[in-house]
């Protein structure tokens, strides 16, 4: 035989063998699923569940160890909720999808995989609906009937991974959008969740559960955050955490973002809002577990927010801010910048503003902190200083200082408060309480 008819030999072998497999997994799995059903409907008839579970299909994939069922719905009758999905896909090993199925008890839960298309759940008419494109569910682990049982008192030994994911989320409720005055196309970005992915590994042998990751995006906002928890305590009635590391990151995503109407709730536009935390807080057995700030950068800004009111709504709120000397059409913040950092119990503020219509606020800060007596920490040095302000505003700040017959500390035009001493006695220069 020549090598050109022995590679055909082997392909054509290859070919039929791969046909023959995929034809039995298919003739094995057609058994499989009959045998299956058949379990599953009977548990279902006599399991008496608080909630009724139907399905139009199901479908097994002995070679994959997927079981599908198609066109699910499970309705609670006391709430009329009803969530629907066009297929549920279980990866699990057939020996224990089957022994599920049978079994009129749980005794274990390994890892497993549940993966639903299409999903909708309903709530009574009128009260709304949440939509999801998918819904993954995925869990890597081992408890037994006994672990959950005992987790009051101890915890499983066996290391356990949770993900939740879901795409294209969307609420849908109406009346409570049109009472906040949204348009369709603001209600339409406020109510939807492109992605979002949340991550969990809890792990006895170290006394740590760790959020690995959470993120969400949508159209209005994108957010990351994990986070380690470092525990003591056996089980959950003693459960206490010592240390909890965080780190979050989150932003507005449209260059600019308007919502509300200006006759009903105000139209609202804001042109960038962002914040992030990176740090940890430590809990003190001895003071009941009250936090402690443990070194930590935070920082916060807003730009351009701005409130605009029309009609009788205009009129009612004029007639309030004309008493602070505030008038509506230029109610504005152009910026509100906040930096904070926390290093060997010492709290520094800086590069912290407020620029709005009227005035403007620039704040630093340097405090020594006493984590066990947070009341004794002690302001090293502060400084507040407001300029720019309004005629009118100054006008009933005037107005305040006759009142009380107190000098607000100026220098020129500005007012500037210089603050030292304790948090809980607090000493501004040339103001005397």
């Amino acid at each position: 035989m020549s090598t050109n008819s022995r590679n055909k030999f082997i392909l054509g072998a290859v070919v039929l063998l791969v046909m023959g497999l995929f034809v039995g997994n298919w003739v094995y799995g057609n058994s499989v699923a009959k045998k299956m059903d058949r379990q599953l409907q009977l548990k279902l008839a006599n399991a008496n569940l608080p909630v009724s579970f139907t399905y139009e299909d199901l479908t097994v994939n002995p070679l994959f160890s997927k079981v599908k069922l198609q066109a699910v719905a499970v309705t609670d009758p006391k709430s009329q909720t009803t969530l629907t999905c066009e297929g549920l896909d279980i990866d699990i090993p057939y020996d224990d999808a089957l022994e599920l199925a049978q079994s009129n008890k749980f005794e274990e839960l390994k890892a497993f995989k549940l993966m639903m298309d299409n999903v909708a759940v309903k709530a009574s008419a009128g009260q709304g609906e949440v939509s999801f494109g998918d819904v993954v569910i995925d869990f890597d682990g081992y408890l037994t009937k006994a672990d959950i049982e005992q987790m009051d008192e101890v915890f499983p030994e066996e290391d356990q991974h949770l993900t939740l994911s879901f795409s294209d989320m969307k609420v849908q409720a109406a009346e409570i959008y049109r009472a906040y005055g949204f348009t369709p196309e603001q209600a339409d970005q406020f109510s939807t969740i492109d992605k979002a992915l949340f991550s969990f590994a809890f792990r006895p042998g170290k006394n740590k559960l760790e959020i690995e990751e959470v993120s969400v995006s949508s159209p209005i906002l994108a957010y990351q955050m994990s986070a380690q928890v470092d525990y003591s305590g056996t089980g959950l009635e003693h459960f206490r955490a010592n240390n909890v590391d965080v780190a979050y990151d989150c932003g507005m995503v449209p260059s600019s973002l308007e919502w509300g109407n200006p006759s009903q709730t105000g139209r609202f536009s804001l042109a960038n809002l962002k914040a992030s935390f990176d740090g940890s807080v430590s809990y003190n057995k001895e003071k009941g577990f009250a936090p402690n700030m443990g070194d930590s950068e935070f920082s916060f800004l807003l730009e351009g927010l701005k409130a605009e009111f029309t009609g009788r709504k205009k009129a009612e709120l004029e007639a309030q801010a004309a008493l602070l000397g505030i008038g509506l059409d230029e109610l504005r913040v152009d910026k509100f910048a906040f930096n904070s950092s926390v290093a060997d119990n010492r709290l520094t503020i800086k590069d912290t503003e407020l620029e709005t219509s009227l005035l403007k606020a620039y704040l630093s800060a340097d405090v020594q902190m006493d984590s066990q007596n947070p009341d004794n920490s002690v302001i090293n040095e502060a400084k507040l200083v407001i300029k720019d302000l309004t005629p009118e505003l100054d006008a009933r700040i005037g107005d305040l200082e006759i009142m009380f017959n107190k000098k607000i500390p100026r220098e020129g035009s500005d007012i500037v408060l210089e603050i030292t001493g304790s948090i809980n006695k607090p000493v501004i220069k040339g103001l005397a309480f």
